[in-house]
Parts: structure tokens; C-alpha cells; sequence
């Protein structure tokens, strides 16, 4: 199921080894619960699983940035992705490929 971050609580934590703790509430949700969780259980990667937020051959917003120069463009997706997965997206007008980051539902990210 999926998960909003009004009912989670942040939490200091030590490091505890061997596990990889989720720590960005911002985009949890872009993921669901892989089982069912306990009231004050510390939420690890390995318990979500990544909504899919951009599938292939779909049209997705592309956004370029550098120092510089921000561009805004549209291509189609070559393969399907979740958030912060790196997919492989070509322009739509020059047909040139670009390997870029899934920011959002069918928007993703190249850094310049």
C-alpha cells in the first residue's frame, strides 16, 4: 500500500549497520510497502518497493539544467522506471537519445 508522510514520524537515528534506512520523506510518496508494517518500525529501503512513474513509449517532460541554461522539452521514454532510476529517453523532434533521471510521473531529469 502506499504511504503518506503524515503518518510517519522522523526520527534521530545512530547508524545501524548493515541497513539502509529510507530518510527522504519528500518522495515517499513515489513508493508502496512491499508487507505490512508495525506501528514504530523503522522504515527501511528494503520494506518499498518504487511506484512506476514513467513506462515506455510513453511522453515524458524532459528537464536539461546547468549553471547556465534551463531547458524544458518533451521526448518519449525507451524503457519504463520509478523514481531515481536512470532510463534511456529520446527527443522527440531530433530523435537523439539521452540517459536520464525519473523525477516525477513521466518527467525526468538530465544534468548538464
Amino acid at each position: 500500500s502506499t504511504i503518506s508522510p503524515e503518518i510517519l514520524e522522523e526520527v534521530f537515528l545512530e547508524e545501524i549497520p548493515y541497513t539502509q534506512v529510507f530518510e527522504d520523506l519528500s518522495v515517499i510518496h513515489f513508493f508502496k510497502t512491499n508487507k505490512p508494517l508495525l506501528k514504530g518500525a523503522i522504515l527501511k529501503s528494503s520494506d518499498l518497493n518504487g511506484i512506476t512513474l514513467v513506462k515506455a513509449g510513453s511522453k515524458t517532460q524532459i528537464l536539461m539544467e546547468n549553471n547556465l541554461v534551463k531547458i524544458k522539452t518533451h521526448g518519449q521514454a525507451r524503457s519504463h522506471g520509478s523514481y531515481g532510476d536512470y532510463i534511456e529517453v529520446q527527443h522527440l523532434k531530433n530523435k537523439k537519445k539521452y540517459m536520464a533521471r525519473i523525477i516525477d510521473h513521466n518527467k525526468v531529469f538530465i544534468d548538464l
